[in-house]
């Protein structure tokens, strides 16, 4: 942990590339063999909802919006 608060309570930097996570997506809604640069977690909720088709809810932190190039329509 670094000594410094940099956001959550933690303790870890969640800017350092060793804290970034793996998100790996497959079935017929997305486009075989696309990758999209790095994206924020809540953008993973808008993503959910679009795909078993409920609507976008307001107020919401993120949106699906980095999916957008790779999602099947």
């Amino acid at each position: 942990p670094t000594k410094a608060s940099v956001g959550g309570m933690h303790g870890y930097d969640n800017m350092a590339p060793e804290m970034r996570a793996l998100f790996i997506s497959n079935g017929p809604a997305f486009v075989a063999g696309k990758t999209i640069p790095s994206f924020d977690n809540v953008a993973i909720e808008p993503l959910l909802r679009d795909l078993i088709g409920l609507p976008a809810e307001a107020g919401l932190d993120g949106t699906d919006a980095p999916f957008q190039k790779v999602l099947q329509r």
